[in-house]
């Protein structure tokens, strides 16, 4: 959710990224609010299965875009300031939200696994250190491929210091750095937006006729034997889904506007967005309002849902929110 070095902030590759970005993190608040209706209606389910196979992997691939080869103290400075220092400060706030509704609190939880949606800033953090050493090994990317199936194999706990997800979505991370800002830009031939649509379209309909798939294949935390698939085979599963997460989030992309718009300078600000958006979807389900939406029936819930995603996106990205948060983590 970082933003490109200043030096090519302006080129017309990275409206398309900024207005990407906006798009994503969207689909994040409203992947969030459907969250709790996917067991009891298929629609949601659907649209939750749809959603979660690309919008992450297609931030960690932009992510990789703009990660520097090289890395020098300066980097690791700037690293720790941007993730870690957010990490633990909002690690901090979400379980103190935590303890006053639940009166719950794990020590060990809250100093080795990230608190549900800031496992990304982890993981960013690691993929970043870890980039300059990879890329000197030969062969990086089919080995990354290849522990990215294994790691589901081991008897892990995949939530612990987010080791999992870090390893099973570095090769997405990976192919973003051998990308350049201009690779959406450059996938271009005749009927290009019909095939993305007919591609969108295909897997919609493969996910409305396929909604007993469990979900938590999606978060890359889990292990094959606890998903209900310890055969040897399950690995295959995750090069399937890696694969499917690429063509569908660029499938997403090509049909996003590549030009200057409203929503490019608000895709710079992505990171408010992300770090902030839980308290509101917390409130909403602690309160019970997100239950009254959803009793309004299928057609009104998501037109509602939608439509407060949206508005919780566009206030959490302007920057009057986002200098507060930076000004807050200063």
């Amino acid at each position: 959710m970082e933003n490109p070095p200043k030096n090519t902030e302006q080129t017309h590759e990275n409206y398309l990224l900024y207005n990407a970005k906006f798009f994503l993190v969207f689909l994040i608040v409203f992947g969030h609010f459907i969250a709790p209706f996917t067991e009891y209606n298929i629609y949601y389910k659907t649209l939750y299965l749809f959603i979660y196979t690309f919008h992450i992997p297609m931030f960690i691939f932009i992510s990789g875009i703009f990660s520097k080869k090289e890395i020098a103290k300066e980097e690791i400075k700037k690293y720790t300031a941007n993730l870690i220092l957010p990490l633990i400060i909002f690690q901090t706030l979400y379980s103190l939200f935590d303890f006053y509704i639940t009166d719950n609190f794990s020590f060990y939880n809250f100093i080795f696994i990230p608190y549900w949606i800031l496992w990304y800033l982890l993981s960013l953090f690691f993929w970043k250190i870890i980039l300059p050493y990879a890329l000197k090994i030969k062969y990086i990317l089919p080995v990354s491929i290849l522990l990215s199936a294994i790691i589901g194999y081991l008897p892990i706990d995949g939530y612990f210091l987010s080791l999992s997800r870090t390893v099973v979505f570095f090769p997405i991370f990976l192919l973003g750095h051998y990308a350049t800002p201009n690779f959406f830009s450059n996938i271009k031939f005749k009927g290009d937006k019909i095939l993305s649509i007919f591609i969108i379209a295909g897997f919609l309909l493969f996910f409305y006729a396929n909604t007993s798939i469990d979900y938590r294949w999606l978060y890359g935390a889990i292990n094959y034997s606890s998903l209900g698939n310890p055969q040897w085979y399950a690995g295959i599963y995750r090069l399937f889904l890696m694969a499917g997460s690429l063509l569908l989030g660029i499938s997403a992309i090509k049909l996003i506007p590549a030009g200057k718009n409203y929503f490019t300078s608000l895709g710079k600000n992505s990171l408010a967005v992300y770090l902030w958006h839980g308290f509101i979807i917390k409130f909403f389900k602690t309160t019970l309002l997100i239950i009254l939406i959803y009793k309004t029936g299928t057609a009104y819930s998501l037109a509602i849902i939608l439509l407060a995603s949206l508005a919780i996106a566009l206030l959490l990205s302007q920057n009057l929110f986002t200098d507060f948060t930076k000004k807050y983590l200063k």
